[in-house]
């Protein structure tokens, strides 16, 4: 149960972080205000049909979830799936963390950021 939240909330925030200020650049303020609100309810609704599919199956983790309804061969696609998902979201977390980190290091110490971490 623990992995499965700690994985949504890397999910939903890591995604978010990186691509909401994004999307209201391009689309302005009035449409991104409504884009942003129809996902927060796409995010609402599919969360509740994932909890209803605990319940209802008894499991706790997404693997159980597909094991339950599609088999076993399923479930692995499902841990092959939630792995690549997540090694994306480290992926573009150490990209960000590259590019932001010599700034950092620039606007808060009297260094400069080492020769590695600048381009």
């Amino acid at each position: 149960m623990k992995s499965s939240i700690l994985s949504l909330i890397l999910c939903c925030l890591g995604a978010g972080t990186l691509s909401v200020p994004f999307m209201f650049y391009k689309n302005g303020i009035v449409f991104g205000t409504l884009l942003l609100s129809f996902a927060a309810y796409i995010s609402y609704f599919t969360g509740q049909l994932v909890a209803e599919c605990c319940e209802i199956t008894k499991a706790d983790r997404y693997e159980d979830i597909a094991m339950q309804a599609y088999g076993k061969r399923a479930s692995f696609l499902t841990s092959i799936f939630m792995l690549a998902c997540l090694l994306g979201f480290n992926v573009s977390y150490i990209i960000l963390l590259k590019g932001l980190l010599p700034f950092i290091i620039d606007r808060v110490s009297d260094h400069t950021a080492p020769p590695i971490l600048v381009d």
